[in-house]
């Protein structure tokens, strides 16, 4: 689940349904309002949904379909249902999102695999150069807010995998470079 920025909304996947309830947040009491109906996800088996910081899109990770949806809020907080141009298929369940900069990363551990995706008005376009193979596996992701450093946990190794982003938005192509260094492992001495 996610909270939107202003605190009156909350956005949660329901996997049973398919779908996302919109909820909205009594700032007195805490108490949650569903309000219905409830915002089908165009995939199978919502998990991880990810808002972006304008609160204009919500981007959910749908586990059974090996899917990424954006679905488009309205200015009331409403979810409206994706069109194709907002669906994509990853071939492998979805692990995690991070978005940074207009471009939306995906896990795909089942593939060792990081998918890149170009966001304009809730449209998901693959970046060339995508998906990228991860060595050492990989179990989540995460990227700074620039889109100018990238993270992968490998979990066979138990190490974080880190890399500098080239992206050209003029042709839509990505390059990831190694950082000197990776991967960077935990350091028991100074925990």
């Amino acid at each position: 689940m996610v909270i939107d920025a202003s605190g009156n909304h909350m956005y949660l996947a329901n996997q049973t349904d398919n779908t996302i309830s919109l909820l909205t947040i009594d700032h007195s009491s805490g108490v949650l309002t569903e309000v219905m109906p409830r915002t089908a996800t165009g995939g199978f088996s919502p998990n991880q949904i990810l808002l972006d910081s304008g609160g204009t899109t919500l981007f959910v990770a749908n586990q059974l379909s090996n899917t990424v949806t954006a679905l488009s809020i309205g200015s009331n907080g409403a979810l409206t249902a994706p069109t194709a141009s907002q669906v994509a298929q990853i071939g492998s369940p979805p692990a995690n999102l991070a978005l940074g900069s207009g471009l939306l990363f995906v896990a795909a551990p089942s593939f060792s695999q990081v998918f890149v995706y170009s966001v304009s008005s809730g449209n998901l376009t693959a970046v060339g150069g995508s998906p990228f193979a991860m060595t050492d596996g990989v179990g989540s992701v995460t990227v700074d807010s620039s889109a100018k450093y990238l993270y992968v946990t490998n979990p066979s190794i138990n190490t974080t995998s880190g890399f500098t982003i080239q992206y050209s938005s003029s042709t839509n192509t990505i390059g990831l470079t190694p950082i000197p260094g990776s991967p960077f492992s935990p350091n028991a001495s100074t925990a």
